[in-house]
């Protein structure tokens, strides 16, 4: 990546007007479709062909992947296909290989079968950035004329106009030529890869987001230009941070190992919480891997270790993370809940341990998903409690590692200064709900366990004046089983099922 500090130098007055966010960047797969097949420079630009070449150009299509690759601070993996003979087979591919980017610097004549691809692709989720062309006074070239693309103007150009250009970026970059010498690219055809990187980088963040979802984003941080359609884009001041103490990062998972949607009621019901079975792995790693190889029908919404968390299946979406022939649990599936993965590490004797952090950051993650979707502690469960599979095996060979880390999703944050007054709940319904607070109280008054003033003898209105402390130490007993006999003895179900 030498050469492209260099470059990033010479044309650093650009790269500052984008306003680029920082940290570490997922490899991004990215397709060059140009008029003809771009040309491999060692050391600085390669290219899988999607469709065998025929004519190589010597420029062209190497100057966009270079742009692109000044912009984009992670790797581009870059594929290159040229024409639109062979359109939908190029398309097939990128839906095969998860490939939801492709920079197109080139125009051809409209036709339906065209528009049907570009229409296909938008709908799985890629976007095609697309040229307006470098003729003014003229029309939006096709394709950046589709609905289903999004057309680029420059801001330094006399380029095509029209209410169809969505974004608009410098031209005149410094690229690489072959001999080694440096050239300036420019044109439409140089301010589209500009946008693409910036779309790799939104991609990156926001996995998904579709079409339609980008070009929002462009349009409201972007200010007018000079030009009637001028709409020049910079990222907003800190784009991709995270205020939260686990950093979490997106890598969206290949798409054939989850599915879109989610069957039945579409809501979220349960959070289950495995472990990857392996020894040292990260949540980057995890989510390299699921994003680039087709797994069998496997997948997590999230993996995390002791840094960091990342999210790789969306949360309307279905992962295949507990799906089974036969089930433990009565109603949880994959269809309803979210899975997350605990990166896993070994002991000196070999076996599967947890480390503290990463418990630490997956009850964080999973207390906020509990608030998010207004869930109970019932709602989480192991693997094993819903198939019976040994995950996450050091909980199911030390129940005792699980029963703490539910204690610990439902204790709440609270003031200890002297002077602050001591949270006290005079009735019930005084109890906050979340968690199973309120619901878990309720049992034990049925149970006799707790008794009223007796102020409401056929109900639990009665005053009961419990502190915020001692309904975390009920709660914390009775998950543990404690007041199985007396909830037996009145006919009610035990906390522990063992």
């Amino acid at each position: 990546m030498g050469e492209y500090d260099t470059l990033r130098t010479k044309n650093a007055d650009k790269l500052a007007k984008l306003n680029l966010p920082g940290g570490d960047f997922p490899l991004l797969k990215a397709v060059v479709w140009d008029a003809k097949y771009p040309r491999n420079i060692d050391g600085l630009v390669s290219f899988t062909p999607i469709v065998a070449p025929t004519v190589i150009d010597d420029a062209h299509g190497t100057y966009c992947a270079e742009v692109m690759q000044t912009i984009y601070p992670g790797e581009i993996e870059f594929y290159a296909f040229a024409g639109s003979s062979k359109l939908e087979q190029a398309i097939d591919f990128c839906i095969e290989n998860g490939i939801r980017l492709i920079n197109a610097s080139m125009h051809f004549i409209k036709s339906d079968v065209a528009e049907a691809q570009l229409k296909r692709y938008a709908e799985w989720g890629g976007i095609i950035c697309c040229a307006a062309g470098n003729n003014e006074g003229q029309a939006v070239n096709y394709p950046a004329s589709s609905p289903y693309t999004l057309a680029v103007s420059a801001t330094n150009y006399e380029d095509n106009d029209g209410e169809e250009i969505d974004v608009t970026a410098d031209s005149y970059w410094v690229v690489k030529y072959s001999n080694g010498m440096y050239d300036s690219f420019n044109g439409t055809s140089c301010s589209t890869p500009v946008v693409s990187a910036c779309v790799g980088i939104i991609q990156a963040f926001r996995p998904e987001w579709y079409l339609n979802d980008v070009i929002d984003f462009l349009d409201t941080n972007s200010v007018d230009g000079e030009e009637e359609y001028e709409r020049i884009f910079s990222f907003p001041d800190g784009f991709g941070k995270v205020e939260d103490e686990v950093n979490i990062k997106q890598r969206l998972c290949d798409p054939r190992n989850y599915r879109k949607g989610r069957r039945g009621s579409g809501k979220v019901e349960y959070i289950v919480i495995h472990y990857d079975g392996n020894d040292g792995a990260t949540d980057e790693g995890n989510g390299n891997y699921f994003a680039n190889n087709d797994t069998g029908d496997t997948s997590a919404h999230r993996f995390i270790d002791e840094d960091s968390m990342t999210i790789s299946v969306p949360d309307d979406c279905c992962a295949f993370h507990c799906g089974a022939t036969t089930y433990k649990h009565p109603y949880c599936r994959n269809d309803n809940s979210i899975g997350i993965e605990m990166c896993s590490d070994k002991d000196a004797n070999g076996n599967y341990i947890i480390t503290e952090a990463t418990v630490s950051n997956t009850v964080e993650a999973t207390k906020e998903l509990m608030g998010e979707y207004g869930l109970g502690l019932d709602a989480v469960l192991r693997h094993f409690d819903v198939t019976g599979k040994n995950c996450p095996a050091p909980w199911v060979t030390n129940k005792s590692l699980w029963d703490d880390f539910k204690a610990r999703l439902v204790e709440t944050e609270i003031e200890s200064e002297d002077d602050e007054e001591m949270v006290r709940y005079a009735k019930l319904a005084d109890i906050p709900d979340q968690w199973g607070f309120r619901d878990t109280i309720e049992i034990l008054m049925n149970a006799g366990v707790i008794n009223g003033d007796g102020s409401d003898a056929s109900g639990n209105d009665d005053v009961i004046d419990l502190s915020h402390d001692q309904v975390r130490s009920l709660i914390f007993e009775y998950r543990g089983g404690a007041f199985d006999r007396a909830l037996i003895a009145k006919g009610l179900d035990p906390a522990v099922n063992e």
